[in-house]
This record gives C-alpha cells, structure tokens and sequence, in this order.
C-alpha cells in the first residue's frame, strides 16, 4: 500500500472499516512509536516494519457519529473537526509549537484551518516526511 499513489478501499457494512483505520493509524502514527513492538507483536506485519512506521501525524475523522439535521450540520462537522485537529497537533508539540499551533487555529473555517496545517507542513518540511514520488 505504501508505493500505491492512491489507495482505494472499498468495504462493504460492517466489514471492518473502522478496525482498519484503527490499524492504520496504530502503524503510521509517530505518537505510537514506542507502544509499536507491544501492539504488532506476533504479527506478520509487526515482523516486517517497514521504515514508514511510526513517522507520521495521523488526522482520524469519524463521521459516522452525525446524525443530524442539515440546519446545524456543517456547524456541529466544524466543531467536531476542530477537536480533532487540535487534539492531533497538540500530541505532537515538538513538531507544532505553540506559535505554530496559533498560527494554523487562527483561520475561521476547518478547511483555512487545514489548509494552513498543510502549508505549515510544507514550509517545515525537513520535521515532516514526504511521500516518495513513484513511477
């Protein structure tokens, strides 16, 4: 999956989709580097890391849980989005610094919010890994 530029993955109803993205962010996220070994022991894939273990910042969204009205959706999808992206940069302050965090907060709308995350990252990019260009 890791030399896949896009991937695609279809699941149907209850067939585990959220135990993958558990899965996922387990591998990948850099805030579970040390519990790393203690999770995937006794798994082929905890057998075989591979060097994108552990190196990322994850962003983990659950829409699942809006069950609401189309009048205060996009409001309660802000504020639910906020939270996390709060929560996922300060579990990493050495990579987002209080001047950082601001600066990436300050935006009024989750999508300025994000994209000034990415900015931030790109401007930085010597603390965040990039992706491997394929082909």
């Amino acid at each position: 999956m890791e030399n896949e530029r896009y991937a695609v993955l279809v699941r149907p109803r209850r067939f585990g989709k959220s135990c993958w993205v558990s899965l996922l962010e387990n591998y990948y996220d850099r805030r579970w580097a040390e519990d790393f070994d203690a999770v995937f022991d006794g798994t082929e894939i905890g057998g075989q890391p591979t060097a994108e273990r552990s190196r990322y910042v994850t962003l983990r969204f659950d829409f699942s849980a809006f069950d609401d009205t189309l009048e205060t959706l996009r409001e309660r999808f802000e504020t639910y989005c906020l939270i996390e992206l709060r929560h996922a940069l300060e579990r990493h302050p050495d990579l987002f610094p209080k001047p950082a965090l601001n600066r990436i907060l300050s935006h009024p709308s989750i999508d300025a919010k994000l994209r000034e995350l990415f900015l931030y990252a790109s401007e930085t990019c010597s603390a965040f890994p990039t992706r491997r260009s394929s082909g």
